[in-house]
């Protein structure tokens, strides 16, 4: 019996992580700020009167001019492959080094 207590003492190591209190994983962490993140971004669109899901605009991806929609004659069908070879040659492969032979 030690320093008066009815039962016996052990002395036990407690690892230093213990004592450091409790510290949660990187990924716990960016879970948390990631809800955080869309819980201020979902405040932020109720307060601005946009309701329901984020939709974004269409984007025209191919960065091209337009050709005639729907073309009428065999000259419009022409038209459309002169622009086609001339976009090829002005932006079609490159010759470099390694493919000049």
């Amino acid at each position: 019996m030690s320093a008066g207590l009815p039962f016996p003492t052990v002395a036990v190591n407690v690892p230093r992580m213990m004592n450091q209190g409790y510290r949660p994983s990187i990924r716990r962490l960016q879970e948390d700020f990631a809800a955080r993140l869309a819980r201020k971004r979902l405040r932020e669109r109720i307060a601005a009167g946009r309701k329901g899901p984020l939709v974004k605009p269409a984007v025209d991806l191919s960065n091209s001019e337009p050709w005639l929609a729907n073309p009428d004659s065999l000259a419009d069908d022409w038209q459309i492959a002169q622009q086609v070879a001339k976009d090829i040659e002005r932006w079609g492969p490159q010759a470099t080094a390694s493919s000049a032979s």
